[in-house]
């Protein structure tokens, strides 16, 4: 009798294990599902969240929820990147809400102290020393003596100097209307009505945004027949030249996709401009541009 009460208590320990083995696995198989962009609106319970393709979702934050990289949601603003896992379940509401699992949110500010174009990283010196940040696909302009924040994922490599991975790069810009030309620059008055003295220097780099190519007016075989007919040229022909007429653009329609060559701006332009952060005067309205991206006026 003795044997069989150790038998059958063996068998539900076995079975114990099994059960538990089998509920760690299906854990480890529901993986959590990562959100990640820019917030929007920081609330007392939660946030939203700008995602690249410009989606919004609403995150609920409670108790249950872990904070990395900061205390409180009082540490966070809007402008801010996280990273946000849940189960992926998204309510219908618009916008979309989830729970907020876990969020993560790391950045390091600092000024940069050289470019590696090549490598697709820069050098900056921080309050942790210095770190070498890997760019990615990221295109923010970035330049030697710039004061940057750089946002990541708290995943640092422990070599000399430390290495990251960039999410987001914030730096310093002014964007708004030009008013004016002046001796060394313009005057630009920002979006918020702010007007700034701009000065341009020979190693300022000028950029100009190409207005959008017009969409294609799109023909069916059948219109393409009719046409064709119309001119006496057979259909075949009539699309060898059509193929012909689309490959070689006239010069006036090339003139809308070609780069257009370094300018400065003029007024009524819009630019965008990247600065090191610094002033030249007391009053925080005087910088020098390291870049100017124009948006030239239409109208003219």
């Amino acid at each position: 009798m003795m044997m069989k009460h150790k038998r059958i208590a063996a068998l539900l320990l076995a079975l114990t294990a099994a059960f538990c083995l089998t509920g760690a696995a299906n854990a480890a198989d529901e993986s959590p599902v990562v959100w990640e962009g820019t917030l929007t609106e920081v609330l007392e319970d939660g946030f939203v969240m700008q995602e690249a393709d410009g989606r919004e979702i609403l995150f609920n934050v409670d108790e249950q929820t872990a904070l990395d990289g900061f205390e409180t949601l009082e540490d966070l603003d809007v402008g801010m990147y996280v990273i946000v896992e849940s189960d992926g379940r998204l309510t219908k509401s618009i916008p979309p809400q989830a729970h907020a699992d876990r969020v993560t949110c790391y950045w390091l500010a600092g000024q940069v102290e050289s470019v590696d174009e090549e490598e697709n990283t820069f050098l900056m010196q921080t309050e942790l020393g210095a770190v070498i940040v890997h760019r990615g696909e990221l295109t923010t302009p970035v330049y030697a003596g710039m004061n940057v924040t750089v946002y990541f994922d708290g995943v640092m490599a422990l070599s000399e100097p430390g290495q990251i991975a960039a999410r987001k790069i914030e730096v310093p810009e002014v964007q708004g209307t030009v008013l004016e030309m002046t001796e060394n620059g313009f005057v630009l008055r920002a979006d918020d009505e702010t007007e700034y003295r701009v000065i341009l220097t020979e190693e300022t780099v000028r950029g100009v945004l190409l207005p959008a190519a017009e969409p294609a007016d799109e023909e069916t075989a059948e219109e393409k027949t009719e046409e064709a007919a119309e001119a006496d040229v057979p259909s075949d022909e009539k699309e060898d030249t059509d193929a012909a007429e689309t490959e070689a653009p006239s010069d006036e329609e090339q003139e809308v996709t070609v780069d257009e060559p370094a300018a400065d701006p003029a007024p009524g332009d819009r630019v965008t401009v990247y600065f090191s952060g610094e002033y030249a005067d007391e009053d925080g309205r005087e910088l020098t541009a390291l870049e100017v991206l124009i948006e030239k006026n239409s109208q003219e």
